[in-house]
């Protein structure tokens, strides 16, 4: 049975992904960022 991966983000990069998905100009990191939030808050990638 594959491990379960810990998706849970500190405070200090809790805020460096909302600060990229708030103002970052690439689109593809403001995408990454968004995945990256939802699977921390308990959320699947899809």
């Amino acid at each position: 049975m594959p491990k379960k991966i810990n998706y849970t983000l500190t405070t200090e990069s809790l805020g460096l992904i909302e600060q990229a998905i708030k103002n970052h100009e690439d689109l593809r990191v403001r995408h990454q960022a968004t995945l990256i939030r939802l699977l921390h808050l308990g959320q699947k990638a899809r």
